[in-house]
């Protein structure tokens, strides 16, 4: 169950029913007008009667009350609690602002709209817009993935599941030449990693091994036991991890421009990359931005540290491809394909990024493989 911290005005008619029908659901539920530290919730009338008709200066004062101070700190308490914002419509300045750091954060945002109101664009910045109290209800069931984290994801089609696993510092819609193709035959899911995209960082460590154990949790919540896995680069990288800890789990593998290790990218690559790296780990103490860098460069540095005599405990049939241009070493390419039992290797025209590049030649070798008896 999630915990959600419902965002909208005092004056909005629908809010008490959508923070009822959370809890009946069993979500725990942050509601700011019955707030846990007792008495009836914030109005700035209770610092000054006055407060409508302030200057700006008597606003900035009133923002240092003991009253407002409390409730702010009471408030941002709740958002950092929550791992899901509810955005319930019509409202005012505050919940916009609240759903805004929620998205920020990386955490899920819904907005609900039981009355239609001037269409927002923004609000795509979003995890998803619904209308309908039984439809808000509805998404937000299942568990968590993980013990801290809840993957958002894109989902269509229908029939045997096909996960799409994205690479560094993207998302699922890596895949956006490929998914509607492929929803014509397979159901696809193609998650964010943790901390990529919108899915959040989370506590767990950030690591190719993590990633794959996150994949597992991500099956179990939606009652996925076995799966099509085509991940890319850092993606593929998880696909092989997952399919050598968790073989039960995997129908067939397609593995694109994956790498045992540092040592199959090119140096004209790699070099910079560990460069970077190291001058992000010294100033990731001061900085948190430099902190996250540091930890999305020390994925393709220190990361997944396979030997080519792992690969041949994998079951699964296996799709090896890989960009005649790619940044990945052929001969490494060539490597991965030779040790894993009966694996399938295609070279496609293109460099690292074939399937945003070049999806059709991508998709039918990937079709052709998944469709073969």
């Amino acid at each position: 169950m999630s915990k959600i911290y419902v965002a909208s005005s005092w004056r909005n008619g629908y809010y008490p029913a959508v923070v009822e029908a959370l809890r009946s659901a069993g979500h725990e539920v942050y509601d700011f007008r019955n707030p846990p530290h007792g008495g009836a919730g914030f109005h700035w009338t209770d610092v000054d009667p006055e407060a409508p008709h302030w200057t700006f200066g008597q606003y900035a004062e009133g923002l240092d009350h003991p009253l407002a101070k409390r409730q702010f700190a009471a408030d941002l308490e709740a958002l950092e609690w929550a791992d899901t914002c509810v955005l319930v419509l019509p409202f005012g300045r505050s919940a916009h602002t609240e759903a805004g750091w929620m998205a920020g954060a990386g955490k899920r945002v819904i907005a609900y709209i039981p009355e239609m109101v001037e269409p927002e664009l923004m609000y795509k910045l979003f995890d998803r817009v619904v209308g309908d109290l039984d439809e808000l209800v509805h998404c937000l069931e299942g568990p968590a993935d993980s013990a801290d984290i809840t993957h958002h994801f894109i989902e269509k089609g229908s029939g045997e599941p096909l996960i799409l696993l994205h690479g560094n510092g993207e998302s699922g819609e890596y895949f956006a030449g490929q998914i509607d193709e492929f929803a014509r035959h397979w159901h696809v899911l193609a998650p964010d990693t943790r901390g990529h995209g919108k899915t959040p960082r989370g506590t767990a460590p950030f690591t190719i091994s993590q990633f794959a154990d996150d994949l597992r949790c991500f099956m179990d919540a939606r009652g996925v036991a076995k799966a099509h896995i085509l991940g890319f680069s850092d993606g593929g990288n998880i696909a092989m991890v997952f399919a050598l800890r968790y073989p039960e789990r995997v129908d067939r593998l397609i593995l694109d421009g994956a790498n045992l290790d540092a040592r199959g990218v090119r140096p004209s690559i790699q070099i910079p990359i560990e460069l970077g790296y190291r001058c992000a780990k010294l100033f990731a103490r001061r900085s948190k931005e430099a902190r996250l860098h540091a930890e999305m460069l020390g994925l393709m540095v220190n990361d997944p540290a396979l030997r080519p005599e792992e690969l041949s405990a994998i079951r699964a049939e296996t799709l090896v491809m890989a960009g005649t241009r790619d940044m990945i070493k052929e001969g490494h390419t060539r490597l991965i394909a030779a040790s894993i039992p009966h694996a399938r290797l295609v070279f496609i025209e293109g460099d690292h990024f074939i399937a945003a590049k070049c999806p059709e030649a991508f998709n039918r070798a990937v079709t052709d493989f998944l469709l073969q008896s």
